[in-house]
């Protein structure tokens, strides 16, 4: 590759805050999420944070980001993810509630719009959640159902395609529909229905459907995933052989020619791969693989959807070039140099590739987008994701690996206090999920938090995370009260043998399955931790199976089965409610009233008990808070309440 340095930058001035940041910096939630450059570039669609916890999608010219239009929240429902169908007109999706996430979950509906908020059309909606109000149009169709952007046709200005998964009960609702849609009326043509359910379409780079790529219908009744190709001609489906694929998860990510596509496949024994995969001879490219680390985040050409970039973190962000001869490959090398070991992202270009938007992030750095122009190098600074943070205040971030005592390699991060003295205090914290979710080489402000107030910080990745391969994360199911807790132990004394920590101050602070391990590894351990902090935490197992919204429904009631079974003796065994006899160290409690997935008997029982022993405990409820605390106020005072408990019990 060509080295092109120098590029001149525009940097941005910080102003001059105190040494330690207040409590309320770090409970203010990140301004910026996501930026989406239009098709000449003209424009940029701007995801950012609104009231109440909500996010809202704004407009603004590229060159002086002055507003152009905004796409507000409503009482129930937040825009996200915008998508430039034109230069003048952008889809938008609609997620639940945001004050219940840290990240969007849509709800399927589509709204489309004009870049300065003009002319909002619902497009795609649901039956029984119809998000549009005094602001929106009507309507436009009878499609309802989850629905996603399939393809943009950028040959046809006027119409995408996209996919729709009916909201039926039984096979219809697993069967997706393709349809060609009129962005400006909201009038649809319906291209086809897959042969088989969960099936991703496969198009050409025009748009043309070539293929589906769907689970076997005969196997899914069996228990069994077996994965099958139809090709599309003249309106028909031939079936083509089953995918030749040893694999024991899978997922579509892109079309890479007319037969081919880009495809994750997911292994017991190893981390997730890449493949070039071809659909009529079945002849496979290994793309990306690696011997610890998932890919992250990929990289698509606008145009053709074409697969350019492999991001993964192997402790510390990385990136794998799949097309190295495109525009995007010949200008990361330069820009991973130019800033300095932080984590750069081409997040989006114009059209002609001559605008690259870029997102530039790392431990310290919460966020920056800047746009570079790769005809003049010209590098401007846009705006930050916290711009209230200071890079050069906050403290590094290291990955760690350990053994864990059955041999298994563990990974995660430490953060050391920058100004703090010798050996520090730590704090354990554990993540939520379990299943799925990781830690990462990046900005945290909960950790970022702990370290301004002079703590350690440990993060550990235990066996069920997501990031290190299909079978490590499967690891993790049926042990939630056995080795995920060894594993946050072992890293725990890992840690307490560093010179640089002190090994008789150690607190354990986590939330939701994070709170739950903050309560049941010092039942396991009671020597090791000096106190314990539980956020929206599980303490009672078998209220999981009559409370909260994963219970009640088969796919709760098979992760429920899978995660913690239903033996009743096995659920008060691996619950902290049963164990707190263990318990030696004192705790703090926070919970919302409306926490919907942790119901708040969870924590009310703790509490009960903890009353009933006299055991050394405070306690936090908020009454209008649900699973966490997304409320600015609510946040600052947990940290300040939690600041104070750490103080008085592993301060100096």
């Amino acid at each position: 590759m060509r080295q092109l340095l120098p590029i001149s930058m525009l940097l941005f001035a910080c102003a001059t805050a105190a040494e330690n940041n207040p409590a309320t910096d770090f409970a203010r939630p990140m301004e910026f999420h996501d930026a989406v450059l239009s098709p000449t570039g003209e424009y940029i669609a701007v995801q950012r944070s609104a009231d109440e916890g909500k996010q809202m999608v704004a407009v603004v010219a590229t060159e002086d980001l002055s507003l152009l239009g905004h796409i507000s929240a409503g009482s129930d429902y937040s825009p996200f993810n915008p998508v430039w169908a034109n230069d003048e007109r952008l889809i938008v999706q609609m997620s639940l509630d945001l004050r219940r996430e840290d990240f969007q979950r849509a709800n399927g509906e589509l709204l489309a719009v004009d870049f300065d908020g003009d002319n909002r059309q619902m497009i795609v909606q649901q039956p029984d959640l119809v998000s549009y109000g005094r602001d929106f149009n009507k309507p436009a169709n009878s499609l309802f159902g989850f629905a996603t952007v399939a393809h943009r046709l950028p040959g046809e200005k006027n119409h995408i395609l996209i996919r729709l998964s009916p909201y039926e009960r039984g096979r219809g609702g697993r069967i997706p529909v393709l349809y060609k849609m009129n962005i400006n009326r909201g009038s649809t043509t319906r291209i086809a229905e897959a042969p088989t359910a969960s099936a991703s379409f496969v198009f050409s780079p025009d748009g043309d459907l070539l293929y589906t790529v769907g689970l076997d219908e005969a196997a899914l009744e069996g228990g069994r995933n077996e994965w099958v190709t139809h090709r599309y001609d003249d309106g028909e489906w031939t079936r083509l052989d089953q995918l030749n694929l040893d694999a024991d998860a899978l997922s579509i990510l892109a079309s890479a020619s007319n037969a081919e596509i880009y495809l994750q496949t997911g292994h017991s024994n190893k981390p997730d791969r890449v493949y070039r995969y071809n659909l009529e001879t079945g002849d496979r490219t290994v793309v990306y693989a690696h011997s610890t680390a998932d890919p992250t985040a990929y990289d698509f050409d606008r145009n053709t959807g074409e697969l350019v970039a492999v991001h993964f973190d192997d402790g510390y962000p990385n990136l794998h070039l799949v097309n190295e001869d495109h525009v995007y490959s010949q200008w990361y090398p330069a820009l991973w140099e130019a800033f300095g070991g932080l984590r750069v992202r081409i997040i989006s270009s114009s059209d002609d590739h001559r605008l690259l938007l870029l997102h530039v992030s790392g431990d310290t750095e919460p966020g920056q987008y800047r746009l570079f122009d790769t005809q003049t190098r010209d590098m401007k600074y846009l705006f930050n994701a916290a711009s209230w943070i200071e890079s050069d205040k906050m403290s590094e971030t290291q990955p760690i690996a350990f053994d864990a005592r059955d041999g298994l390699k563990i990974h995660g991060y430490l953060t050391l206090p920058r100004n703090g003295a010798e050996p520090a205090p730590l704090v354990v914290m554990p993540h939520g999920g379990p299943y799925g979710v990781r830690d990462r080489w990046r900005y945290n402000r909960n950790v970022q938090f702990l370290a301004s107030r002079g703590y350690a910080v440990l993060q550990v990745n235990f066996r069920g995370s997501g990031g290190y391969g299909w079978g490590f994360g499967e690891s993790g199911y049926g042990k939630w009260g056995t080795d995920i807790q060894y594993d946050i132990i072992d890293g725990t004394r890992w840690a307490a043998g560093l010179d640089v920590i002190d090994a008789d101050r150690i607190c354990i602070v986590g939330a939701s399955f994070g709170g739950y391990s903050a309560l049941m590894a010092p039942t396991i351990e009671p020597d090791l931790y000096q106190c314990a902090v539980g956020v929206a935490g599980v303490y009672d197992l078998e209220l999981m199976w009559s409370t909260g919204d994963i219970e009640g429904h088969d796919f709760g009631d098979n992760y429920l089965q899978k995660a913690i079974g239903r033996d009743p003796e096995m659920l008060r065994v691996n619950s902290p409610l049963h164990n707190i006899e263990k318990l030696k160290i004192p705790v703090l409690l926070a919970h919302g009233s409306k926490d919907w997935r942790v119901d708040v008997k969870h924590f009310k029982r703790m509490v009960d008990e903890l009353e009933d022993r006299d055991h050394p405990h405070e306690t936090m409820l908020e009454k209008r808070e649900g699973h966490g605390f997304y409320d600015e106020e609510n946040r600052a005072q947990y940290l300040e309440r939690l600041e104070s408990f750490l103080a008085e019990h592993i301060g100096d």
